[in-house]
């Protein structure tokens, strides 16, 4: 693991590469597969049937998922399946969703809302 600077703020050699994987995050959909996976293994076709996308679609927000080492897939038969390559991204995930939901409270409270 590498380490962050006397300043708190990790390696400048890990920035680049935790911009990329959080980008990542970037598009609804990849966040809906991502919780899709969350509860178990799917192939393209669960998936698609799951989000009813099309299976071009999908399988173009997986690759950017598996390029930043996200999601894994193997193969079985002639089915890919995918599932989530850590156990620290539902970790993720939530405090992304607990961010966003305290911002939401902040803004409705701003503009006399709950």
């Amino acid at each position: 693991m590498l380490r962050a600077t006397s300043k708190g703020i990790p390696a400048e050699k890990l920035l680049p590469s935790m911009a990329d994987m959080l980008s990542a995050f970037s598009h609804p959909i990849r966040l809906k597969l991502l919780y899709l996976l969350l509860k178990s293994e799917l192939c393209v076709c669960e998936i698609v049937r799951a989000l009813n996308l099309p299976q071009a679609l999908i399988s173009q927000h997986l690759s950017v998922l598996r390029a930043q080492g996200l999601v894994k897939s193997k193969r079985v038969g002639n089915r890919i399946s995918y599932s989530l390559s850590s156990e620290k991204i539902p970790h993720l995930l939530n405090l992304a969703e607990e961010i966003v939901s305290q911002r939401l409270k902040e803004i409705s409270s701003l503009i006399g809302g709950e």
